[in-house]
């Protein structure tokens, strides 16, 4: 999907039919070079699963302030990591 975006500067393509229509909290991280972080960005609050991913993937490749946007020459190098945030209870402070 990332491919598709820097290739033809278009938004990502739609998510197969059956992906599951879950609602989850969700963080998008790039690394490159197998342990250099490049890029995570993501939410606390809950959204379908399909948006969630198409809208954090875009911020952290492209909008994740701490890096410049990810280039079309860094792709081969790049991986990309998905976490839902599945048990996931808010609490009232940090500790």
């Amino acid at each position: 999907m990332l491919e598709n975006v820097l290739n033809k500067g278009k938004e990502m393509p739609p998510f197969p039919a059956d992906l599951p229509s879950v609602e989850v909290p969700i963080f998008v991280t790039f690394h490159i070079n197998d342990d250099e972080l490049r890029g995570c960005i993501g939410t606390f609050s809950p959204g379908p699963i399909a948006t969630q991913l198409q809208r954090f993937t875009i911020q952290a490749a492209f909008k994740d302030s701490r890096f410049n946007p990810i280039s079309k020459a860094e792709l081969n190098d790049l991986d990309v990591g998905v976490s839902l945030l599945v048990k996931f209870e808010k609490n009232k402070k940090w500790d």
